[in-house]
């Protein structure tokens, strides 16, 4: 038996998480958590970061002497200081706050290969993403030129530290509040 939904289109006999009569078919989805979430006044408390966090852009004219001060330092790949978060990726070599740097000679795509090994050490678990631990947490942005043959698109040059970071030290990055969103299934909070 057919019946008919919201936008007045026949739906089958099967409604799968679908509620409701003829008149007032509705689903169970990330609409209906939102609607309750606003209800009721649940706020979701993953906070919006911004790209400050993320990525350092650095202008055209100032990329030649970026790559002159730009400091290599060695690394280790080793179980990371957070519990559970697998490996992390440590530098062999002290970086002050405000300097430009590398791991090894990597550059680009190589870079981020790298860096895919670092952690979010400002994610402590879930519904508990804020800025203000990430400002606390967050030692290292990617450094980037803007690629003019891109609309938006960077090419990743190097790293900058937000922070100083002994020898030994984890490198973490932000991961952004979406990346983290995606693991949360608490309804509303997305």
């Amino acid at each position: 038996m057919a019946s008919s939904n919201v936008n007045g289109s026949a739906s089958g006999g099967s409604s799968g998480n679908a509620i409701g009569t003829s008149n007032e078919l509705f689903s169970l989805g990330d609409d209906f958590l939102k609607m309750i979430s606003k209800l009721f006044g649940i706020k979701s408390p993953y906070e919006t970061i911004g790209m400050e966090y993320a990525v350092k852009i650095i202008p055209a004219s100032e990329v030649p002497q970026v790559t002159d001060n730009i400091k290599s330092v060695g690394y280790k790949i080793k179980e990371s200081t957070k519990a559970n978060a697998g490996n992390g990726l440590f530098i062999t070599g002290d970086v002050k706050a405000g300097e430009w740097f590398t791991i090894g000679e990597a550059t680009g795509i190589n870079l981020v290969m790298l860096m895919n090994y670092s952690n979010d050490l400002a994610y402590i678990s879930p519904g508990s993403y804020k800025l203000t631990d990430v400002a606390k947490y967050t030692n290292v942005i990617y450094g980037a030129v803007k690629d003019p043959t891109r609309s938006v698109e960077q090419k990743f040059h190097c790293l900058y530290a937000l922070q100083d970071i002994p020898a030994g030290g984890e490198l973490s990055r932000c991961y952004g509040s979406d990346y983290w969103k995606q693991f949360d299934s608490t309804p509303g909070w997305h």
